[in-house]
């Protein structure tokens, strides 16, 4: 038994090569023909459903959510809010740049103790300058 493929045709296709297959009275076109008529029957008839359906890829604008209709973006509250869950829930699971916005969530929100808040600006702000001497002349 011969190996057998499917080819994506569009319903206009089929039938184009239905009528094409049907000008050649040879017996394989006539057969091939047949067994192609009982498939354009069943896809005009919604026996078959499609099997291919192409989806267009979104443009550049879209993925940018540029222009008209694009969604609303998330604004940085809602990440760190939505990093700080995430961090509660098991921090193993954060990336840095999450953990990051957690603990920047935790500092505006008055959620650190004391200790944490002096090393979190510590690291934000750096250490505190030097006194510096007065300059005698």
């Amino acid at each position: 038994m011969a190996q057998k493929f499917r080819p994506y045709l569009s319903a206009a296709e089929l039938k184009h090569i239905i009528l094409l297959l049907r000008k050649d009275a040879s017996a394989a076109s006539l057969s091939i023909a047949k067994s192609l008529e009982v498939f354009e029957f069943k896809i005009t008839n919604d026996i078959n459903r499609p099997s291919y359906i192409p989806t267009p890829l979104p443009t550049i604008a879209q993925r940018l959510e540029l222009g008209e209709g694009a969604p609303v973006s998330e604004t940085a509250e809602d990440k760190r809010l939505r990093a700080f869950a995430k961090f509660t829930a098991n921090p193993s699971f954060c990336s840095s740049h999450e953990i990051s916005l957690a603990q920047t969530y935790r500092y505006t929100h008055k959620l650190m103790s004391t200790e944490e808040r002096n090393h979190y600006e510590k690291e934000l702000f750096g250490s505190p300058p030097e006194p510096e001497e007065p300059v005698l002349s």
